[in-house]
């Protein structure tokens, strides 16, 4: 069990750059359970207010990965309460590392982790970033525990909004597959965009039916001198 984290700064909106809070664990527990309440006495974020536990209204144990550069690490979703600023991103994942002993907390909307090579054995972590009503889907590395944001999709994988144009279930499919034979595996978003408007005079629904369809696709290459995806 999780015995005594600092207090934790939550990296600001960009998400370039995220520092690790060092944590102390007991190795003789489950290290899949957490208290934040008897760990942690506020959330700092960056650019804003600091956040009190009392603010915290769920921590979700999500799954065990093993995670390049960082090793196994326990991933936990936390709800904030929506009596905080609708600017707040109330949705944060937790990273906890068994190995580093390090604690990371990032503003993102669920976990998608994947592979640069089909045969490793690690991940690296990602998910979908949500800003407003839309959302990007980011990829983070790390070196020396700073946790870093390697690449994030210049294009929109995720749609919260009620408008005019929707993706079914918010977000499109993520397929994480070596595409052009070159060894290694690419990202492709795919799915379906749903339009509610006769045109751009308004943006509200003016049916509960799409009025039209038209199938959609984001794919990205990755470029091993880069170390990231491109188009």
């Amino acid at each position: 069990m999780l015995t005594q984290i600092n207090n934790m700064v939550l990296a600001s909106d960009n998400l370039d750059t995220i520092l690790p809070t060092k944590i102390k664990i007991d190795l003789k527990s489950n290290s899949s359970q957490i208290d934040l309440k008897k760990t942690v006495q506020y959330i700092y974020l960056q650019d804003q207010d600091s956040i009190k536990l009392s603010d915290v209204v769920k921590v979700e144990f999500i799954r065990t990965i093993n995670v390049h550069k960082l090793g196994a690490v326990n991933l936990f979703k936390i709800g904030l309460s929506y009596r905080l600023p609708m600017t707040y991103n109330h949705d944060l994942i937790m990273i906890i590392s068994n190995v580093k002993h390090y604690a990371y907390l990032v503003a993102l909307d669920g976990v998608e982790p994947i592979k640069i090579n089909e045969k490793d054995s690690v991940f690296y972590f990602a998910g979908r970033y949500k800003r407003k009503l839309y959302g990007t889907f980011k990829v983070f590395d790390f070196s020396k525990g700073i946790m870093k944001n390697i690449f994030t999709s210049p294009d929109f994988v995720s749609n919260y909004s009620e408008d005019c144009i929707s993706y079914p279930h918010d977000n499109l499919k993520l397929k994480n597959i070596d595409l052009n034979n070159d060894g290694y595996l690419d990202l492709q978003f795919s799915g379906i965009e749903n339009f509610y408007c006769k045109g751009f005079e308004t943006s509200s629904r003016e049916d509960k039916k799409p009025l039209r369809r038209k199938k959609i696709e984001f794919t990205y290459y990755y470029r091993p001198s880069k170390h990231t995806w491109q188009k």
